[in-house]
């Protein structure tokens, strides 16, 4: 029990400092968890991030490539989709 909770310690370590932004969503492509390190790679609060639609911060170049990686996750549910795409940040850069 004791090396599970190393391990989940660790693990979530390395989600909350990462600066890669991890998300899940649910079947209805609701964020339910949005690592920490989001806030700090868009500059967003966690309000406002919950507040639009990540397609609309979306760079127009990567929309489609967005598109597919949603309906590559409805196609695969509980299947780790990676994918990179730029996201604005609040100061208005990508």
């Amino acid at each position: 029990l004791r090396a599970l909770i190393r391990q989940e310690k660790k693990f979530r370590a390395l989600l909350e400092n990462s600066y890669e932004s991890i998300s899940l969503a649910d079947k209805d492509l609701n964020i339910i968890y949005r690592s920490p390190s989001a806030v700090r790679v868009t500059g967003y609060t966690p309000e406002e991030l919950d507040s639009a639609s990540l397609f609309d911060r979306t760079h127009p170049e990567d929309i489609d490539h967005l598109r597919h990686l949603f309906t590559q996750s409805l196609k695969s549910p509980g299947v780790s989709i990676k994918g990179n795409f730029r996201v604005k940040h609040k100061n208005g850069n990508y």
